[in-house]
């Protein structure tokens, strides 16, 4: 890992510790850097995993978690992949997540916590007042089952995605 941040080689650390004390959780099938032509991009870490419980439960998910500059004073952004439909999730993927918005940013926010944070987040009650996809809004408006059984629905078609595996 010679050449790339100490704060990265950190984050990478923390994950591979936390896989051996059993700290990772069941679920979750990898959470690392991207691998693009077998080579590690220290700029874009994945997350995927199995939804367990509730709304998301069966699916499978991958977040990015793409690096804006120095972790210490720039939020990540976080960005789903599959078309994945939430209120929080913008039309391009981009997750509209309070807990690493930029003012809010903490430099001690690590990547294992935006992980832990996102597959809550997206399992919780929306919060209505800040959403990303206003149809998403309107339809929890009109009807709150609805939208849970939307995306009940859109985790039995998430069901047969492949987990990435570098």
């Amino acid at each position: 890992m010679q050449g790339i941040d100490k704060r990265i080689q950190s984050e990478i650390s923390r994950i591979e510790t936390y896989k051996k004390i059993n700290r990772f959780p069941a679920n979750w099938s990898y959470l690392g850097p991207l691998i693009e032509n077998g080579l590690p991009n220290y700029n874009t870490f994945i997350f995927s995993w199995k939804g367990k419980d509730g709304n998301l439960a069966g699916g499978v998910y991958t977040a990015r978690i793409v690096l804006q500059g120095d972790l210490r004073v720039n939020a990540p952004k976080v960005y789903m992949d599959d078309k994945f439909t939430h209120m929080h999730v913008y039309g391009h993927g981009l997750v509209c997540f309070p807990f690493i918005d930029q003012y809010k940013w903490k430099p001690s926010i690590s990547i294992f916590d935006i992980a832990t944070e996102l597959e809550k987040m997206l399992d919780l009650p929306p919060d209505i007042s800040s959403p990303a996809n206003e149809k998403m809004k309107q339809l929890y408006e009109k009807n709150p089952q609805e939208y849970y059984d939307y995306l009940k629905d859109q985790a039995t078609r998430f069901a047969n995605n492949i987990p990435y595996q570098p």
